[in-house]
């Protein structure tokens, strides 16, 4: 069993004062018992203990706490919707990875459900649909060099799998880098596949 690395931090609260750093680590277990953790010198308590205290107090406080946070937003609407704003720029990566990660285990869990989504979306909204699809149409005339072999091109599509699209290995619109509309560049990619790769580069 590997050995747990402790970093070298001031033994004490009063340590760490005169140190002037951040945290400390006592290397002893807290009075509840709680395994030896670092602390931060603004708290000095266990952030075990001060995590178990918060929940209790939510848990007898639920309902005063609830309405105290909306009428909260109520009386500082500009402040909720520009704290809401920052929090999702910050974690916008995040937010993004974690929804292609759900769509993706969605998608292979139940493909007949994903298929009934796109042609649902297709009924509410299909002037939408087809103005993707002319985009997309745009797109792929635009990374065609003059000196592509459509024939060779057609017969592919031609030729694709059931189940199976037509993928781009370099995406023609990626972020980092753009391919082009030949022959070398396409494959044939299981549906489930092709929609969670977007217009991202797949990893070797």
């Amino acid at each position: 069993m590997a050995s747990v690395v402790i970093p070298e931090l001031p033994l004490s609260y009063s340590e760490a004062r005169k140190s002037g750093v951040d945290y400390y680590f006592t290397g002893k277990p807290c009075k509840n018992g709680h395994p030896p953790v670092i602390h931060h010198v603004n708290s000095r308590s266990c952030p075990t203990c001060t995590k178990e205290c918060s929940r209790k107090h939510y848990e007898a406080n639920r309902e005063a706490i609830i309405q105290r946070h909306k009428q909260w937003l109520k009386d500082h609407p500009g402040a909720a919707a520009e704290f809401v704003r920052i929090s999702r720029l910050k974690h916008l990566e995040k937010r993004r990875e974690d929804g292609r990660r759900h769509q993706k285990r969605r998608r292979k869990e139940n493909p007949e459900r994903e298929s009934e989504i796109y042609k649902r979306a297709y009924r509410n909204n299909p002037k939408r649909v087809i103005l993707n699809n002319i985009v997309r149409a745009k797109r792929v005339r635009q990374a065609t060099p003059p000196w592509a072999d459509l024939d060779a091109i057609r017969s592919f599509a031609a030729t694709c799998p059931l189940g199976f699209h037509i993928d781009h290995i370099v995406p023609i619109k990626g972020k980092n880098v753009c391919g082009l509309h030949v022959l070398w560049n396409l494959q044939y990619l299981p549906s489930a596949a092709n929609l969670s790769k977007g217009n991202r580069l797949q990893d070797p």
